[in-house]
Order: structure tokens, then sequence, then C-alpha cells
């Protein structure tokens, strides 16, 4: 075990224990005492076969009966104090471990998610944020304990006699050689280990969201061979970890039981001299597989205790990373609508999408943006809400760098709708609230009615606003979740607005009526709208035709169908 790298964890993970450090102690504490009365059983048994035995004094012979009674009964209230103590507040540790670690994650760049898989982040909540509490828990409670008993041990056996205990601790050497030449391997293979599972829970998540797809394509058996691939792989990892414990777990018990018959066999010849009675041979003996026991149980905790430095490692790096969100800071601007992209250059990791990008948009201006899927339409959206920087440029709103904006007040002013609609796991109130906390019963119903579906959710649904949605909305078609999504932005009232294929899913009765709705809600607003097929082209101020990792502009519908790429980009879309 690296035990530089152990106590570094354990002060990072002091924060975490300082609330429980008290009842941590007291359990520790018990344990302690626990263990202590338990050594003390050896010395009755010498007592026993050297005296009480060979003198046939019966009545000491009671009182040995109750003692070791006592002893153990002692020993066991203590153990379970100690237990009951040490599960009251365990479960409480884990989760502030994976809540500190959840906040951190809500608050990181977008630029972080677009680089790890959900099933590596979802791995970590799980499963590693638990091994802060199996290691302190290793160190805190059987690795101190097996250390305290190890020294107390030792002591004795020296005082009993000097040079059986010397000749016991030539295994001591030993048995570090193989901890340390194993520990390393180990470390390492639960790294590997870990990762697969993070892969391979990243694929459960892929695959079962797009269970549709899988079903609509007779894909089943592809998926199948997937994850007998990845499979094979974590169990081909786990088997060589279990392997490496295994073989840590044998070998120490080789050199113990050695060391067990050297100790015998030279014993039983002291016996034999008259130098060693026959109660402190047995006690002796009896001390000694006491000390074995405790550093075997170290041992056998070196694959489980290398297994969480890893976790523990992992859950870390995210705490190490630089990519969170300054939400309390930046300066507070009117948002008047005054949007300015200048040489705005960006791209995902190695993919460009905005190279030299200059657009004006004024306050108030109706926008109509143009594109084919991938060009980067969704992507302006995410730029202007801060969930992405550009590389290089300038987004300006208000003549203010939007770096420079809060971003909590940026992003309550510019409203997005995406194409999606996602629903919240809660009521259909909650769902409209996570925008306004404020907003009475009245202007909830005012922005469902304004979507077209406040009718339903009055007549259809027994629990009205108190209707429990979950999964996404599962239980709404793909148009009920969309106009949800609809009413909470009207309720939002944002002073920018961008809409992304905001009819997806409406019939053309909906899809009219919302659309006039509409029309009135951003009548003093700036509003931006990405859309695949030309509504009322009359009523936009002007035109964007997203292209070759540009956005052109025009000033009118006239203007736009003069260019040679709309129709290019007519023919590529099919849109009419």
């Amino acid at each position: 075990m690296d035990l530089k790298l152990i106590i570094k964890l354990v002060k990072k993970s002091y924060p975490f224990m300082r609330p429980y450090m008290l009842r941590n102690i007291i359990a520790i504490v018990l344990n302690q005492l626990s263990m202590v009365l338990v050594l003390l059983v050896p010395l009755l048994i010498k007592i026993l076969v050297d005296d009480i035995l060979m003198t046939q004094n019966f009545n000491q012979l009671i009182l040995f009966g109750i003692a070791m009674f006592g002893i153990y009964l002692l020993s066991n209230v203590f153990a379970f104090l100690s237990n009951y103590i040490y599960a009251n507040f365990a479960e409480s540790f884990v989760i502030d471990a994976r809540n500190l670690l959840y906040d951190k994650l809500l608050n990181m760049k977008m630029s972080f998610f677009i680089k790890e898989k959900v099933g590596n982040i979802v791995s970590r909540l799980r499963d590693d944020a638990a091994e802060i509490h199996s290691l302190l828990s290793f160190i805190l409670d059987k690795i101190l304990i097996n250390i305290v008993k190890v020294i107390i041990i030792f002591i004795i056996l020296f005082k009993m006699n000097f040079y059986l205990a010397l000749i016991s601790i030539i295994t001591i050497p030993i048995f570090i050689f193989v901890n340390n030449f194993f520990s390393q391997k180990l470390r390492e293979q639960s790294h590997i280990t870990r990762q697969y599972f993070a892969d391979l829970m990243s694929f459960f998540m892929n695959s079962f969201s797009k269970i549709i797809l899988i079903k609509n394509f007779c894909y089943e058996n592809q998926e199948k061979e997937k994850h007998n691939v990845i499979s094979k792989k974590l169990r081909h990892s786990m088997i060589r970890g279990e392997i490496l414990g295994y073989l840590v777990m044998e070998v120490t018990r080789l050199v113990t039981n050695f060391s067990g018959v050297i100790i015998l066999t030279l014993g039983g010849y002291m016996v034999l001299k008259g130098k060693l009675t026959v109660g402190e041979l047995i006690a002796y003996y009896t001390y000694l597989k006491l000390i074995y026991d405790p550093i075997l149980d170290l041992t056998r905790s070196t694959a489980l205790i290398n297994r969480t430095i890893a976790g523990m490692e992992r859950y870390f790096e995210y705490f190490e990373l630089d990519e969170l969100e300054e939400k309390d800071k930046g300066i507070e601007v009117p948002f008047t609508g005054d949007i300015k992209l200048e040489n705005v250059s960006f791209k995902y990791i190695d993919e460009p999408i905005y190279t030299g990008v200059n657009l004006q948009i004024k306050p108030k201006e109706k926008i109509l943006i143009l594109g084919k899927s991938g060009q980067g339409k969704t992507t302006l959206a995410y730029l202007l809400k801060g969930f992405y920087q550009p590389q290089r440029g300038e987004i300006l709103l208000d003549g203010y760098n939007i770096q420079q904006i809060n971003l909590v007040s940026l992003r309550k002013n510019i409203g997005y709708l995406p194409q999606e609609a996602f629903i919240i796991d809660g009521t259909i109130r909650e769902n409209l609230t996570c925008v306004k906390e404020d907003a009475t019963e009245e202007e909830m119903w005012w922005a469902l009615d304004q979507a077209q579906i406040g009718d339903y959710i009055r007549t259809q649904l027994k629990n009205g606003l108190d209707e429990v949605l979950s999964n996404n909305g599962s239980s709404l078609s793909g148009g009920q979740r969309q106009r949800i999504s609809i009413a909470r932005l009207f309720l939002q009232n944002p002073k920018i607005i961008i809409f992304d294929e905001i009819f997806t899913g409406l019939d053309l009765e909906t899809e009219k009526y919302i659309w006039n709705n509409i029309k009135k809600f951003i009548k003093d607003k700036t509003a931006l709208f990405i859309s695949h097929k030309i509504v009322e082209p009359n009523y936009f101020d002007s035109f964007c035709l997203v292209k070759n990792n540009k956005i052109i502009k025009f000033s009118s519908f006239a203007e736009l169908e003069q260019e040679e790429s709309y129709f290019a980009y007519l023919e590529d879309s099919k849109v009419s």
C-alpha cells in the first residue's frame, strides 16, 4: 500500500469527516476496548493450564469460567455499540460526499460534458463517492485496530519469551515485501476495472435511450454483440484483480503458517528442557495466531484498499478540474436585445462550427435562422446562453462581452426553447415554477392556455397542476410535452428568446394557434427562430443562412431568395 497516497487522500477527505469525528472516535475507542478484552483470553488460558488444572482447584475453575464469560460478554457489547454508532453516520457520510460531487458537476461548464461520458459521471457519483467512506472505515477501524493489536501482542510476546519473539518477527519483512510488490499492480488493475465498468454504464444508458431505434431496425443482435465485447473486457479485468488479491492472501498465509510451525517446534523443545511451561507455550502460540490474524486481515484488505484508492482518486479528479461556471460574478445589463458577434470562431473539440462570424441583431428584431442539420444553428443558441465560449472573437450584449455578464441573469433573460422538449420529473406545477418560483396559479393557467394545453390538463388529468410526470413525461405525447415547454417559456417571460424547431410534434391547427400567441408574446422582444421550414416569411425582419461555418444575414426574404446558396439549401433540405 502507498501510505503517502493514503494520507493524501485522507487529508482531502477531512472536510467530509469533520462533522462525524466525535462519533467516529467513540466508535474506535469502543472497538479498541473490545479488542483489548479478547487479548486477555490467552493469559487466562495459561493460568488455567499451569495453575488451576495443576492444583485441581475447583473454586478457581468456577471463577475462570465467570471471568471468561464476562470478558466475551463485555467484548461483544463494546463491539455492538461501536458498530451501532458507526452504522448511524456511515450512510450520511457517503451521501454528503455524493452531494458535494453532484453540486460540483451541476456547476461544470458544458465543455466538460462534451468530453466526459455520462456513464463515467454516473459511476463516479454512485460508486466512487462511496469509496471515501470505505477507505476511512478501513483506516480508522480495521487497519488502526489491527495495527494496535499487533503492537500490543508483540509487547506481550517479548515479555513472555524474548528469543521466541525475535524468531516470530522474521516473517514481518517477508510480509511487507509481498504486500508492496502486489499493491501497485492491484491499484493499476482497479483503475482499469473501474474504467471498463464506467464504459459499460455508458453503453447501457446509450442503448436504452435509443431503444425505439434498436427495435425499429431490428438491431438487437448487434447491440448484444457490442455488450458482449465490453462485458468480456470487464470480466477479464475483474478476474485478474481477484486472482492478484487471492495470490497476496495465500502467499502471506504460507509465510505465517511456516512461522507457526517453527515456534511450536522450538517452543516444544523449550518445554522439554524445562525453560517453558505448557501453559506458556499454549498462550504464546495463541498470541502468535492472534497476531497473524490482523496481519492476514491487512493483507486481505490490500485488494479492497487498492480498489478503494483507485475510486477515491477518480472521485477527487473532478474536484481538481478548473471548469466551473462562475455564476455569482459579472455585471448586470438591461438586455435590450442588442446582440453582436464579432469575428467569432468556435469548434467542438476538433470540429470547426464557426469561423470568423460577424452578425448584428437589433433590439426587438425577429430573425429566421435557416440551415441544414449539423451546420451549427443550435450552437448559436448555446453560445448566446453562455453554455459555450468562443475560442476567438467576442459576443456582445448591449455592448458588453457576454463573458462579463452575470451568468444567472444572462440565462434568465435569454429564453431558449429547444427542439426536444424536456420534462422535469415532478408535477406540472413544478415544471412551470422552475422558471418562476413565485408564479400564481392564474399565471400558470394563462401560460398553459397560451400553449393550448390548459384544457387538456383541466379535463383529462385528475390532479390538474399537481399531476405527476416522470421519465421525461412519457405519459404525454411529444406534442403535449412541447406545449408544456412552450408554456414554461411564456411564464419565464425573458427579454430575448431563441426558438429551436418549436413546432416539432404539433398538428397544423395547434401550430397556427400557438404561432399567433407567440407573435403577440414577442412583440417587444428580440427573437431568433431556428427552423427547417419557413413560416410566414413576411413576418420576419431578417433572415440568416448558416452554411460552411458562416452565418450570412439577409435584410428581407426577397434578398434571401436571390441568394444562390438559398436554392442549394432548399434542394438539400427539401424545404419549400
